[in-house]
């Protein structure tokens, strides 16, 4: 989920699983990675929605 050339995201991803599969993630193909996002953001705009309906 990176382009070669840019900088290293500024946080670390501490849970070690998701943590490597990040790193395969970015050897993925764009459409492959852009499925991946989808679910991604889906997830935790769901999680975000159920704590606002809290």
């Amino acid at each position: 989920m990176g382009d070669e050339g840019t900088t290293s995201p500024v946080f670390d991803i501490k849970n070690k699983r998701l943590k490597e599969l990040c790193k395969q993630v970015d050897e993925l193909k764009a459409d492959d990675q852009e499925v991946i996002y989808r679910i991604l953001d889906m997830a935790i705009t769901q999680e975000k929605m159920k704590q606002v309906m809290r």
